[in-house]
């Protein structure tokens, strides 16, 4: 896994939950200790997905508000990207 970046799926605008929880802070250092690169990114991001060796749905806690345009990003991301 040494130099690949994962991108961590969050909520698409800042929010009430954008204070990742206790476990949300601690995951980025420990995955850096593994020599992953990490990068939060919001769902609704236009990035190039393929850029990332995997993205990981974490802190999604918006999706409920438009669960149309969240699962459509999800079959975007997931045609791009390995989707975990």
């Amino acid at each position: 896994m040494l130099g690949q970046t994962l991108a961590i799926l969050v909520a698409a605008e800042p929010g009430p939950h954008l204070d990742l929880a206790r476990e949300e802070r601690a995951l980025a250092p420990a995955l850096s200790a593994l020599g992953w690169a990490v990068e939060y990114v919001p769902w609704t991001s236009d990035c190039e997905w393929s850029s990332f060796a995997a993205v990981l749905i974490r802190e999604t806690w918006d999706y409920h508000l438009s669960l149309p345009e969240f699962l459509v990003a999800l079959e975007r991301i997931s045609r791009e990207a390995v989707l975990w």
